[in-house]
């Protein structure tokens, strides 16, 4: 299948909306950093352990948060890459074009919409063979 690459002036906006999401994540994730480390060094001075706990849960939300974020980053990288390649909004699986509709809700898609619920259908299944075949006496406890 032939590649289309983006004309010119739809190439420097796919970039902008690119970098703009990237810089807007990468304020979010320095912000969650900054309060997990500011809760940690205020921690010590909790004396209700309550309220240590649920500094804990919400430690865990934004570290969780800050993964997501992060890894996210990442996907925008590799479509910046895809588009300097010229391949980007084409499917990796079967080479169609990704929808627009698709790219303006998720620019960093890799997959069509068609791949992707395919690609979902199959980790379904595998999961559900996987949890037919784990070991039940692992869930016993003593």
């Amino acid at each position: 299948m032939t590649r289309r690459r983006p004309t010119p002036s739809r190439a420097v906006q796919l970039r902008a909306l690119l970098e703009q999401r990237r810089q807007e994540l990468n304020g979010d994730v320095n912000g969650r950093v900054r309060d997990v480390r500011t809760r940690a060094r205020d921690a010590h001075d909790l004396t209700d352990i309550d309220d240590g706990a649920d500094g804990d849960i919400q430690e865990d939300i934004d570290l969780v948060l800050i993964q997501i974020k992060a890894e996210t980053v990442g996907r925008i990288d590799a479509a910046l890459r895809r588009l300097e390649a010229g391949v980007y909004g084409d499917c990796s699986q079967c080479d169609a074009p990704i929808a627009a509709e698709r790219l303006r809700a998720m620019p960093f898609a890799v997959r069509c919409t068609e791949c992707e619920a395919s690609r979902e259908r199959d980790s379904a299944a595998n999961r559900h063979v996987h949890a037919a075949y784990r070991d039940p006496s692992r869930d016993l406890v003593d």
